[in-house]
């Protein structure tokens, strides 16, 4: 072996010596010229190359030599050495260098820097440079991929830094000495290490296939600066951390008596931080007081090369960091739709608010969208602030409104509402919102670009409730990092509403209100009646969302039987509003559906601009059904023609329920008598001019209608937001004298309550084939037999209908069918149009009806009318 050759460099100079370090292992062993440490008995020299040589391996092993190598930043410094794994290097089986370490334990934590060769699987494994912090390792560069990917490994590195801490990998990968220069990058962080050395990680098979050679390092840094300190921490209020810019010396850091805290006083105990010989741990004879600053004074500290230094100081400000607690941390604000931008950045967000006393590190939390979970930063978050969370790409845009917390990839928040929480490192709910597009109370801010901002961040298990949040009233769209302009702001004051109810099973019953409600109130069986002799045994809140009670029987339900459920007065929703009246509703077991049991009632599929469609449907047998699981399709269209009914309905005979992707619309756009019948749910796409709407129910088709805006009101001048209605519920569906445009008295729609164009079953025609439903009609959109409308009946298939209408000269105003192929019976109208498309004038008309049968049967009739108006 040659010797270590120290080449001192006297140039008077007050900061440093330098020297060089080197070892080509020709002389046969590393026990001296230089000195190799650690794991001893698992090394040798052959062929003049260290080799690992392992003679009882597990199955999986490391095993690590060091030399004593301090370098620094103060000036440029080269490493090299020569590598050789003889097998292909994987996750189990690679090599590190350690460049420049603190500690000469690299198993443990540490501070310092070093090459990885190989670890990965397969045949792309590199040469890569990670700086690392205590226990944490960061990836610096990385050398051409493949470059240590073969079988065997031969490398020779070259690794430079600079002054600047600009570092350079050079290598040849035949082992040779022409370096070729392949990557850079900057980092100093850590601006002095104490040790060199190699550490091999091996399987058993690899226990004597790792080689080292030609070790060289330029220049050695010989310290004859004192320590200086850099940094303070406190970990816990009686414990400070005081880090050096160095490794210290172990007998003046153990002596209490060389520090001073300010307000506090000598430490009670001195001592060196494990795997950090920079870093001295002192335990103070009392607390520190949260948010208070202080002064360390530290004197006579030694570095490890004996040099002494003076008194020094370092203020610094104790935060109380610790874990929070369910309620500690809240998010205040919420923009899920940045897409119609008023002033903020065009991105999505949430706000964080500190309501404790505590100072909590934001790296103990993660926040998840849905299933999408991300780890927060590592930022403070002190007492009554807030902070954005937001994608790192935007971190720029909301720094000016207030500090910012950024993470990698931030979850995507849906638009119409989704639950959103944090979590603790245990899993633990720290606060969790089920946010809806409801809660903006403002129709138009719905539609994007402003937040949802928490009205009251103080109150106690209100977070969740709808009127503690509201569109933001800012002009800018919201309030990131800053108080919420909704701050002060009085809550609404409206008690809950028993929405609905429906069977769970024959002895359970879901109750559905419509908004949170407060567990006092909501778990009082008393607070319940229950008609036919049934109690409530049991009455369960439903979480999260707070909006369900699940009522345990006294007895089982029977089939058929329509149950009356009431809602005592005195129940409490989240905020506290209490219900002044009892209110009722109704459940029942649902029955097997039958084709015609359920029609489809009403239809909105050329909603005004920026609506939403609408589907309304209507019991018109003496059965119960449960709608959840039924399917809404569109037959005419391949791509979006199915939509799952996903909420549990119960249908009563009689009743209305209406189906749309925006219950917020149709609340805006029509009058809703019953809002509980109302339901948001996706619809098939229904287009503009004509489609199609199927109930479909287990594959069988309870009812279809192919819809056309021709069977609107051909007077309408604007068909946009005007609904289809059927005129009664027992003539068939598709006929198209069943359907007409809804009353403009009646806002153009009927959503929930029975038809503005309603009219009772037709009467069944006697002698005469065709009858009059009404005799006089007015066609200006009141609601008010807006139409003219006959029914027919036949005594046998086959027969085609011609009609005309002729004003009281004898003159043809609107010719309505020709050969119009019939069923048996239906129900046909006359909106009051002439064939130009005007409407006709007020007056006497004549409506004359033709049936043609293939067997040559021909009937006429000729039936007098009255097209009336206001005046």
């Amino acid at each position: 072996m040659k010797p270590i050759i120290f080449f001192l460099a006297l140039l008077l100079t007050s900061v440093h010596l330098t020297a060089q370090l080197s070892d080509d292992f020709s002389d046969g062993d590393f026990s001296a010229n230089p000195q190799w440490f650690g794991e001893t008995g698992k090394f040798v020299v052959t062929a003049e190359e260290l080799q690992l040589n392992d003679l009882a391996p597990a199955s999986n092993n490391t095993a690590s030599l060091y030399l004593s190598a301090p370098t620094s930043t103060q000036d440029s410094t080269t490493w090299e050495c020569y590598v050789r794994m003889i097998f292909a290097a994987s996750a189990s089986n690679y090599a590190r260098l350690y460049l420049a370490a603190s500690s000469e334990d690299f198993t443990g934590p540490l501070n310092g820097y070093y090459l990885r060769i190989g670890g990965s699987s397969g045949s792309t494994d590199a040469v890569q440079l990670f700086r690392q912090d205590g226990a944490t390792s960061t990836l610096l560069l990385s050398g051409v991929p493949g470059g240590v990917g073969g079988d065997p490994v031969t490398v020779r590195v070259r690794v430079t830094r600079s002054v600047a801490g600009e570092w350079t990998l050079w290598t040849d990968y035949s082992g040779g000495n022409n370096f070729q220069a392949e990557t850079t990058a900057t980092d100093a962080t850590h601006a002095i290490g104490q040790y060199f050395g190699v550490v091999c990680y091996y399987t058993t098979t690899r226990a004597q296939s790792f080689f080292f050679d030609d070790v060289r390092i330029t220049p050695l840094y010989l310290d004859n600066q004192p320590p200086v300190l850099t940094s303070v921490q406190t970990p816990a209020p009686n414990r400070i951390i005081a880090s050096f810019n160095e490794p210290l010396g172990v007998a003046s850091i153990s002596e209490e008596a060389n520090f001073l805290v300010s307000g506090i006083g000598t430490p009670t105990s001195a001592a060196p931080v494990a795997g950090d010989p920079a870093s001295v741990e002192l335990i103070l004879p009392s607390a520190m007081v949260n948010l208070q600053n202080y002064t360390l004074t530290v004197d006579m500290i030694e570095d490890q090369n004996s040099n002494v230094g003076g008194e020094q100081q370092f203020g610094f400000t104790f935060f109380n960091i610790q874990p929070p607690a369910p309620g500690d941390v809240i998010i205040s604000e919420i923009m899920a739709d940045p897409f119609d931008q008023v002033g903020l950045p065009e991105a999505e967000f949430v706000e964080l608010y500190n309501r404790s006393n505590k100072i909590i590190r934001l790296n103990q939390l993660s926040f998840s969208a849905g299933s999408s979970a991300q780890e927060l930063p590592d930022v403070l978050l002190l007492p009554g602030a807030y902070v954005v969370v937001c994608d790192e790409d935007f971190v720029p845009d909301f720094t000016p409104f207030g500090a910012v917390a950024s993470v990698g990839s931030f979850p995507s928040l849906t638009n119409g509402g989704a639950r959103l929480a944090l979590t603790d490192e245990s899993g633990t709910v720290i606060f969790e919102v089920s946010y809806s597009s409801d809660w903006y109370a403002d129709v138009d801010k719905a539609e994007g670009g402003y937040t949802l901002e928490m009205i009251n961040l103080d109150g106690t298990d209100i977070y969740d409730c709808p009127g503690n949040w509201r569109a933001s009233a800012s002009s800018t769209g919201g309030t990131p990092g800053q108080q919420n302009s909704l701050f002060g702001v009085a809550l609404e004051q409206l008690p809950p509403v028993l929405v609905r109810a429906f069977a769970e099973s024959s002895s359970e019953i879901s109750l559905v209100f419509n908004e949170p409600l407060s567990f006092e109130t909501a778990e009082n069986t008393g607070n319940y009646a229950i008609s036919n002799g049934l109690t409530a045994t049991s009455a369960t809140l439903q979480t999260p969302d707070r909006t369900q009670v699940l009522l345990t029987l006294s007895a089982v339900m029977e089939t058929g039987i329509v149950y009356t459920i009431t809602a005592r007065s005195g129940h409490k929703d989240c905020l506290g509003n209490t219900t002044a009246n009892e209110v009722s509703v109704k459940a029942g077991l649902a029955e097997p559906v039958s084709p015609g049991d359920v029609v489809i009632n009403e239809i909105l599929f050329n909603p005004a601009t920026g609506g939403s469609d609408f589907i309304e449907l209507y019991n018109r047998s003496n059965k119960i059904f449960d709608l959840f699981g039924w399917t809404i399709a569109n037959t005419a269209d391949a791509t979006d023609g199915e939509k799952v009914i996903l909420t549990d309905f119960t249908l009563f005979p009689g009743e209305y329920v209406v189906f749309s992707p925006s219950r917020s619309d149709v609340l805006a756009q029509y009058t809703v008598e019953n809002p509980g019948a109302l339901l948001e749910n996706d619809l098939p796409t229904l287009e503009d001019d004509l489609g199609n709407v199927s109930l479909v129910v287990q594959n069988q088709t309870i009812d279809a209608f192919d819809y056309t805006d021709d069977l609107h009101n051909a007077l309408l001048n604007d068909k946009n937001g005007v609904s289809l209605e059927r005129i009664s519920p027992d003539q068939p569906t598709q006929s198209d004298g069943n359907w007409h445009s809804a009353a403009a008295t009646a806002g153009y729609g009927t959503p929930t309550s029975r038809n503005s164009q309603y009219a009772d079953q037709a009467p069944t025609p006697g002698a005469e084939f065709v009858t009059l439903i009404n005799t006089t009609f007015s066609p200006d959109s009141d609601g008010v037999e807006d139409v003219l409308t006959f029914a027919y009946a036949v005594d046998k298939p086959g027969y085609a209908m011609n009609a005309r209408v002729f004003d009281a000269a004898g003159r043809e105003v609107r010719n309505l069918l020709n050969n119009l192929l019939l069923a048996s019976e239906g129900i046909l109208k006359w909106d009051g149009s002439a064939n130009d498309g005007s409407r006709a004038r007020l007056g006497i008309y004549v409506l004359w009806v033709e049936l043609i049968h293939p067997e040559g049967n021909v009937e006429r009739v000729k039936l007098p009318c009255v097209l009336a108006g206001k005046f």
